[in-house]
């Protein structure tokens, strides 16, 4: 099947194998029915390119379907397909199914396989910050597909073993506020403390809050000259600049990452789980995300530091669009992702069907 990625420079690729968890879900009985659309190179959380064109949000197809995985996040949301395999480098799953009102999971890292994904890198930070994980409209659906998808490597996540919800410790935080930050909207916020409602009156769960030739391109995308679109440039620039952050403080940032990750694991432990934003809006009108950029904090820390997190939609707000958050635990702790999005599915009404497909 296609293997182009949305690259003019790729026109005409075909993959020459399955990837390693395409082929697991195969081999399970899964039917592969689409490789959907991407951004170019997957270098986007919005659903765009110059060889396949723009996937809209089916809520409302002015708006933005997010990415990379907006193309699998749409087609699930219009009920074409039961469930798909996303992957994740800054929110990738999560984005496109908050935005399209879907459950996603991105794992911890190494579970799943990442061989046979474009674009790819052999750098072990790359393959700790990639991931690849499952997307449905059901809950109860991510837990099967992620061990279907994981293959052996399910065994470490322990996901038959039943999960006491009332037990969970259940850390939260609405928004985190810089001077760059777009405000969390109130309708998330809201969402985030009716789950905390939930969990501490009706489960009886502790709950506790925690404030946890680039340039000649560049200039030829501003001109609309380019063969590349102007979001792959702008990630070529941060990759090969580093924001002009000089190379000898990688390692005392990679320290304070390691800190951090140290931190939160003593914090959330076996049974803890953190309800944050998966981006600070819902869906954004086509071409809007300049202005967003910098919500993307919210979903790529979870890579950063390589926790999993599952995408909850929570509804839809005045606007008819979806709402939602995302729920973190500990490396390897997957299962209490799973067993709360599973819990809050009930609660939240879950998946509901775009207007233009009910």
């Amino acid at each position: 099947m296609s293997h182009c990625v949305g690259s003019k420079m790729r026109v005409g690729t075909k993959a020459d194998s399955d990837g390693v968890a395409v082929a697991n879900v195969r081999r399970a009985g899964a039917i592969p029915i689409a490789v959907t659309n991407t951004p170019e190179l997957c270098a986007s959380v919005e659903t765009f390119n110059f060889v396949t064109g723009y996937t809209a949000n089916p809520h409302d197809l002015s708006r933005s379907s997010g990415g990379s995985s907006g193309g699998e996040a749409a087609l699930i949301s219009c009920g074409s397909s039961p469930l798909g395999i996303g992957s994740d480098f800054a929110g990738s799953i999560r984005v496109p199914c908050l935005f399209t009102g879907i459950f996603g999971h991105k794992p911890s890292p190494g579970i799943v396989s990442n061989e046979g994904h474009y674009p790819s890198l052999a750098d072990k930070e790359f393959q700790k910050l990639l991931t690849i994980g499952p997307m449905s409209r059901h809950a109860g659906d991510l837990r099967l597909a992620l061990e279907v998808m994981a293959g052996d490597g399910a065994s470490d996540l322990r996901l038959r073993t039943p999960v006491n919800v009332g037990e969970l410790r259940i850390f939260y935080t609405a928004e985190r506020t810089t001077l760059t930050e777009v405000s969390v909207d109130g309708d998330m916020k809201r969402a985030i403390k009716s789950a905390l409602a939930h969990f501490e009156s009706v489960r009886g769960c502790l709950v506790d809050q925690k404030e946890s030739s680039l340039m000649v391109e560049g200039l030829k995308s501003l001109l609309r000259m380019s063969d590349y679109c102007l979001q792959t440039v702008a990630i070529r620039f941060i990759v090969e600049t580093l924001l002009f952050i000089p190379r000898s403080k990688r390692f005392a940032y990679e320290a304070k990452r390691n800190d951090l990750r140290n931190a939160l694991k003593d914090v959330l432990g076996e049974n803890g789980v953190l309800l944050f934003p998966t981006f600070a809006t819902p869906a954004f009108h086509k071409y809007e995300l300049l202005w967003k950029v910098s919500s993307l904090h919210y979903p790529m820390v979870v890579n950063v530091l390589g926790f999993p997190a599952t995408h909850i939609p929570a509804g839809l707000n005045a606007n008819g669009l979806p709402i939602g958050f995302q729920v973190i635990a500990a490396p390897k702790q997957d299962r209490l992702c799973l067993a709360v999005a599973e819990e809050l599915e009930n609660v939240f009404g879950g998946w509901i069907a775009p207007k233009y497909v009910a």
